[in-house]
């Protein structure tokens, strides 16, 4: 099973289960008889550690549970996976030998999971203390740290010869903690004593002699952690041994807040005094809540600034959990308590329903957010033991009943392969619910009912004194069962309810119809046999025996149409799909930025959508002709600067795309009455003009640096000494003239020489910069080949299938992101014409600049009027391709650009002519039918080969500019764009944050920082949201592929 299934596992007396749900059935995976100590998922759900007596077993579940380790003679009872898998950690009781004040047992060891050094024992500690035995460690396993006396001892894994690399040493420290997310942070706790307040301190776990942020209080003996899921922010619930007040047993609480930015911390007030029961953050990092008080207890839900937002009505409540996603969540009262469970919608703030349960010592959400595991333990009850899975609606699915059941999870799975839905998903049919048995539970005093003992319930490594989003959190206060020394048991969250539930009535019906089928098939049986054995049966019974096709029949019809009735869990339709970056575009530019992302910014949370059904943008080929084995290029063909520092050189040289030098060699030419024209005159008037471009080029730079008002690149080829029209070898050949323009200039910039901006479009940065020359690709992998090669690259990187980040055939639709008085919606919404929507916290957009000039999509509010103005000055032109058969010619025409350049596309003997248009020439071809082009193009090779001339067997032609996935094959800088337009064009989309909002934003998962953020007014700021990447947006390379590339390094560079 692959980790997107939702699949738990359970311990019980007769050994190891792991059950998957497959089919819209749960079904057994992984079974393991015999004792078992310890079980533990790793946090990405694809290995399961199983302690046994004598051994610990590592099983590789994204490889059909196969065993990939087994550890021999260890009495582990307790196991810890490193954040990506890379280690396991055990952990067994200390015992004491004669030796053991001079050689030390070693009980916690750490152990190597990778694949080049797996099973190697990596570390080794004595550690006597179960409570505290874990080492904790950074979400990117760069560092961990365990506790020792006065100290905490960080290690580098990169090199865990070093030993410690660094130390925290505070005098009295009893409990520490290191941050989710992307920061090196440490919190440390040291206690009240002798009238000196208790400290919490955080600190940079690379900066250790100074805390980044602290808080001191008072009544605090002890404390527990519970971080938000990106490690901005920190709740600290602290505890006091005695309530000096009388009020309880069981001591004081108090609750802070601290930011690790150290801006801001304080006390979370309560206006209900009594204990705290529990703490839960929301997914969301944004949010928490808190239940807390004397029973009745009272819940309420608070901001990131620890402001109440909400609070619930009062009930007997001291547990609280949000569903993965965040959107659902469950008050519930376990313990003493009756065990209810309130189900609310966070979106609507509207109770769904509550179920029922009673003696419930374990309560999680699955991965998929929609279900809610509770299950009955042996160490709180020893009889009714087992699980039961609920749809959050209340309804049961899933019931297993067993003897004796010490522990239970489910499989871990990453919250964006369970796409968040929109609207809730109706209840599903369920099954009925049995009476639930009697409450049982250990006797507390009335006023410390309903109470929780953490300190007692965390020593259990699933549930931790720290806190950490993606950890479980499962225990259940008033569950102080004594954990057998030989066999050892998480104590984790458990619930049971047993609301009445609606029951799939044509389903009963049809499984006791089954029933009685298979009862009178049976009875069939036995008079068979009868006859058999020569015995005498009744007239009655021989008739029976008529009826056996017809029931068999019956029965199959049956089968099959129950299976197709609802039952377990429901595949709803997703809806909202969340990522930190949304990518737009899987063309170069769109893979490039993916790249960087995942290879430099270790940011791997990110998905792309392209239109098209593969990947390479406007790098595409086309088997033409169809039932052959030869394939074209439909878009780019060619590398330009060929050196080194060309990454499209250099990706093509690592690949080893085939390619042969084009230097541009054009010895036959024909006249527009199909005469040849004399090669030796027509290359010197070529290398005069390529001279003259040279000398424009100069000019443009020169121009440019002095900030001279730009002109026509026509008008500088005059001021050069281009002017045909007086020439005395060209005047009278005006065909020839525009056949050199078009070949030496039209072709490269895609626009005449009128239309060009001298300052701003021309210049020879790709060949200065990279080198001179041009290679012509004639690979039948294709262009995009080396594309394909750097997506699985990216994918090996992050650990994903394609198909897991990159959604093909997704044309967008819509771009939300701001409100219509620009102010900030969280991010940027985008919806795809597929009916699917995405939420991300940037989009980095690389739609071609035709598709944005052509509003093929939506931006809500509005592009800005400078952004549209700057968009409209640029053009989007298209590149004409046609095949016939024939040799390499140039045909000059009084009309410019009329099919003027015929080439071999690949070798001679392909039989295949390439005619290359660029301009509004192209755009007038791309109109016409393949009848009307090919009528025109026979028109013109018949000129030239007159009577040797075949009509073409074959035509293709890619309409780049009518394509709205494109609108254009590349861009040019036409005359009146200014380097004004062009920072306009590059410009984000932003929306307005007020003060307030800016310091929630600028700590989003270490994405969005100080790059993103423009500062308007003294208390208002703008947030880049939506970024823009591609060729357009390259200054020096527009109308490359290099370019591109380039564009999307830089602008990921540039912003994270």
């Amino acid at each position: 099973m692959t980790a997107k299934s939702t699949s738990f596992s359970y311990v019980s007396n007769a050994g190891l289960q792991a059950v998957d749900y497959v089919d819209s059935n749960y079904v057994n995976s992984l079974t393991v008889d015999g004792e078992s100590r310890a079980l533990l998922y790793s946090k990405d759900g694809n290995f399961l550690a199983h302690a046994r007596p004598e051994v610990v077993n590592v099983y590789n579940l994204q490889d059909e549970n196969k065993l990939i380790l087994s550890i021999p003679n260890i009495k582990a009872i307790e196991l810890s996976f490193s954040p990506n898998s890379s280690y396991l950690a055990t952990w067994e009781r200390w015992v004491k030998t004669p030796d053991s004040e001079v050689d030390p047992v070693k009980n916690l060891k750490l152990w190597s999971l990778k694949s080049n050094n797996l099973g190697t024992l990596v570390l080794s500690f004595s550690q006597k203390n179960q409570n505290g035995w874990e080492m904790k460690w950074t979400d990117d396993e760069v560092y961990a740290a365990r506790l020792v006396g006065n100290e905490v001892q960080i290690f580098d894994s990169r090199n865990f010869n070093k030993g410690i690399t660094h130390r925290l040493k505070l005098e009295g420290i009893t409990n520490f903690s290191v941050a989710p997310g992307k920061r090196y942070t440490i919190v440390a706790f040291v206690p009240e004593k002798k009238g000196q307040p208790g400290t919490v301190r955080l600190y940079d776990i690379l900066l250790l002699t100074q805390p980044v942020a602290q808080k001191t209080f008072f009544k605090a003996d002890s404390v527990q952690f519970f971080w938000n899921a990106l490690g901005t922010s920190i709740l600290v619930l602290t505890h006091t041994d005695v309530d000096k007040t009388g009020k309880s047993y069981y001591g004081e609480t108090g609750l802070f807040f601290l930011a690790i930015a150290g801006n801001f911390d304080c006390r979370v007030e309560l206006d209900q005094s009594g204990p705290v029961h529990d703490v839960a953050w929301s997914p969301n990092s944004k949010e928490f809540i808190v239940v807390y008080g004397t029973m009745p207890s009272k819940a309420t839900l608070f901001d990131q600034r620890a402001n109440p937002i909400y609070s619930f009505p009062s009930a007997p409540r001291n547990f609280v959990s949000f569903n993965p996603h965040g959107r659902v969540f469950c008050i519930a009262g376990f313990g003493n308590l009756q065990g209810e469970i309130d189900l609310w919608d966070r979106k609507s703030l509207k109770k769904i329903g509550t179920i029922n349960g009673s003696n419930t010592s374990h309560c999680e959400w699955s991965p998929d957010g929609r279900h809610l595991m509770t299950s009955i333990l042996y160490k709180r009850l020893k009889v009714d033991n087992g699980i039961k899975i609920w749809h959050y609606t209340g309804v049961l699915v899933h019931e297993i009943k067993v003897k004796e059941m010490y522990q239970t999870n489910w499989r871990p799975s990453h919250v964006c392969n369970y796409p968040e839905r929109s609207e809730l998903s109706p209840a599903p049919n369920g099954i009925a619910v049995a009476t639930p048995p009697p409450k049982v539970g250990v006797y507390r005093p009335p006023g410390a009912r309903g109470m929780m003992n953490r300190e007692q319930l965390d020593k259990p490594h699933s549930a931790k004194s720290t806190t950490r989003s993606g950890q479980s959190r499962n225990n259940i206060p008033g569950l102080n069962g004594k954990q057998n020394n030989n066999n050892s048991r998480k104590s984790q969250k458990s619930v049971t309810s047993s609301t009445p539930v609606v029951v799939n009535e044509e389903k009963s019906a049809k499984d006791k119809k089954i029933k009685q089928i298979n009862k009178k098939i049976k009875q069939i049986g036995e008079i068979k046999e009868k006859l058999k054995k020569g015995e005498n049966v009744e007239l009655t019974q021989l008739k029976k025996l008529e009826q056996e096709s017809e029931l068999l029949k019956e029965l199959e019809n049956l089968e099959k149409n129950i299976s197709s009735l609802p039952n377990g869990i429901p595949n709803d339709p997703p809806s909202t799909i969340e990522t930190k970056v949304l990518i737009l575009g899987c063309g170069v530019s769109g893979i490039s930025s993916a790249k960087v992302l995942a290879e430099s910014k270790g940011i791997h949370d990110f998905l792309i959508l392209e239109s098209a059904s593969h990947c390479g943008g406007r790098l595409k080929n086309k088997n033409w002709p169809e039932n052959t084995s030869n394939f074209v290029e439909e878009g780019a063909n060619w590398v330009h600067g060929i050196g080194l520092n060309n990454p499209i050189f250099k990706l093509s040289e690592k690949y080893n795309l085939t390619r042969i030098e084009d230097n541009l060699v054009y010895d036959t030419i024909y006249d527009a009455k199909g005469v040849k024209v004399d090669t030796k005159f027509f290359k010197s008037q070529f290398d005069y003009f390529k001279n003259v471009v040279s000398s424009v080029n100069a000019l443009s730079v020169k121009r440019e640096k002095y900030k001279l008002p730009d002109m026509s690149v026509r008008t500088a080829l005059t001021l050069q000494g281009w002017q045909p029209s007086d020439s005395e070898s060209l005047k009278s050949k005006p065909d020839l003239a525009n056949a050199i323009e078009y070949v030496g200039f039209d072709l490269e910039q895609a626009d005449t020489a009128e239309g060009t901006s001298l300052n701003f479009g021309v210049g020879e940065s790709t060949y200065k910069d990279f080198g001179e020359g041009v290679q012509f690709v004639k690979d039948n992998r294709g262009f995009k080949y080396i594309m394909e090669k750097e997506l699985d690259l990216i994918a090996y990187k992050i650990q994903k299938e394609r198909k897991d980040f990159i959604y093909f055939n997704s044309h967008v639709k819509s771009i939300t992101y701001a409100n219509d008085d620009g102010s900030d919606i969280g991010g940027v919404f985008v919806k795809t014409a597929d009916d699917k929507t995405f939420h991300a916290k940037v989009v980095i957009c690389t739609f071609s600049l035709g598709v944005l000039q052509h509003n093929e999509v939506k931006f809500k509010p509005n592009l800005p009027e400078s952004k549209i103005e700057s968009l409209q000055r640029f053009h989007m032109q298209g590149e004409y391709k046609f095949w016939g058969n024939s040799e390499n010619i140039i045909y000059t025409s009084s009309k410019k650009g009329y099919y003027p350049l015929w080439r071999n596309y690949k070798e001679p003997g392909y039989n295949i002519l390439f005619c290359m248009v660029v301009g509004e020439e192209s755009k007038r071809i791309e109109s016409l039918t393949y009848d009307e082009i090919i009528q025109e193009a026979s028109e013109v090779l018949k000129i030239i080969f007159k009577q040797d001339f075949v009509e073409p067997s074959s035509i293709f032609l890619p309409r780049w500019s009518m394509d709205k996935r494109f609108r254009g094959a590349y861009s040019n800088w036409p005359l009146g764009v200014s380097e004004l337009n062009f920072k306009l064009i590059k410009e984000p989309l932003f929306s307005v944050l007020n003060e307030e909002n800016y310091f929630k934003i600028a700590g989003e998962a270490g994405l969005i920082n100080e790059n993103f953020l423009v500062e308007e007014s003294a208390k208002k700021k703008k947030i880049s949201r939506v970024l823009f990447a591609g060729e357009h947006c390259s200054r020096k390379y527009f109308g490359y592929a290099h370019g591109s590339w380039l564009s999307g390094i830089e602008l990921v560079e540039q912003y994270f």
